[in-house]
């Protein structure tokens, strides 16, 4: 796409263009072009939403399940079997950022906090294998690890640069949740030890 974008609209075009997608269609297509990509965007942007109200209530239920998260996340509704407190606690966070107000804010949060999660899942991921394996750990696990996260490393320091009050709102959020889940894991595991071993 970014080939694409330089290949047909000059630097005056491109520089302040705020929609890049929608002049290069226009610079391809014409107006059917843009409309199509209207219609494109759209598209994409409710079937996201959807999987993400199906999808993302579903997962923190899950994680109740296996005590990593509270106990009262994995009720299920009686008539229609959906994760009721789940989509509550979804519907309290996306109001809560909503909040911020501008579309720039939400992206900029939105980047920073996924891709840190996702950093932290290849972490995890790379720990895990280590453990499994006897400690013992490829070459190629390094580089994919390495590969993965050092672009995620650079995406957020470029969004702090330029946008630094707004991801540094999105890691306080991260940091946050950090702390709470780590605590709420460790909390849950000693209940469960002094419940078996009094």
């Amino acid at each position: 796409l970014n080939y694409t974008a330089f290949s047909y609209l000059s630097h005056s075009e491109l520089v302040g263009n705020p929609n890049i997608v929608t002049a290069l269609s226009m610079k391809v297509s014409g107006a059917p072009g843009r409309l199509i990509t209207f219609i494109l965007i759209v598209v994409g942007i409710i079937t996201t939403i959807h999987a993400s109200i199906i999808i993302g209530p579903r997962i923190t239920k899950v994680l109740a399940e296996d005590g990593l998260a509270p106990a009262f996340l994995r009720k299920l509704h009686p008539a229609y079997a959906s994760p009721n407190n789940a989509l509550l606690l979804q519907f309290i966070l996306v109001s809560g950022f909503v909040a911020f107000g501008r579309f720039e804010a939400l992206l900029t949060c939105f980047i920073v906090i996924n891709w840190l999660f996702y950093c932290l899942v290849v972490i995890g991921f790379i720990r895990f294998k280590w453990r499994s394996d006897q400690q013992t750990l490829g070459c190629l696990d390094v580089l994919e690890a390495v590969l993965f996260v050092v672009p995620i490393l650079v995406l957020i320091v470029s969004e702090i640069c330029a946008h630094p009050v707004l991801a540094t709102t999105g890691i306080a959020f991260f940091v946050i949740g950090l702390i709470f889940s780590t605590y709420f894991v460790r909390y849950t595991r000693n209940s469960a030890a002094s419940r078996k071993y009094p």
